[in-house]
Order: structure tokens, then sequence, then C-alpha cells
């Protein structure tokens, strides 16, 4: 029981290091695309975007592994949904 819970305070730093830059990105993503991104750039954009969605997708898919095996993760709610 102890080691579980020593694993799963483990996964939960490691989240919370892939959420603080993945919500960073977020918030400048929602930046760049209120400033009009340049044609010329659009698809560095889109490939930080795409990827950022994969990250935060993958996050999702690796709480819900964990609440099938019955540990539930409490992470910091997305302050921005990527689109």
């Amino acid at each position: 029981m102890k080691e579980s819970k020593i694993a799963e305070l483990g996964m939960i730093d490691i989240l919370y290091e892939i959420k603080n830059p993945l919500t960073n990105i977020g918030l400048a993503l929602e930046f760049l695309e209120a400033e009009k991104v340049p044609v010329e750039t659009q698809i560095f954009y889109d490939i930080i975007k795409n990827s950022a969605l994969k990250i935060e997708n993958s996050i999702k898919e690796l709480c819900k592994s964990y609440h099938d095996l019955g540990i539930t993760l409490h992470l910091p709610p997305d302050t921005k949904k990527f689109k």
C-alpha cells in the first residue's frame, strides 16, 4: 500500500512538471492567436498547437489508466483547452 502511494505521488510530480509548461504554451498560443499569426509562420503555430494537444491527450489517457486501477490523480485544472 505504501509503495503504491509513493508511486502515485511520484507520478503526480511528473505530471505537474509536464502540465505547468503545457499551460504556458497554451497561454502563449492563445496570445498569438489573438495577434493573428502571420501566414508565413502559421505552419509552426500549427505544429506547436497540435503537439501540445497530443501531450494534453496523453496526460488525460495516463490519468484515465490510473483511474481504471483505482488510483485518482488530482491535477490542476486546465487553464487552456487546445482546440
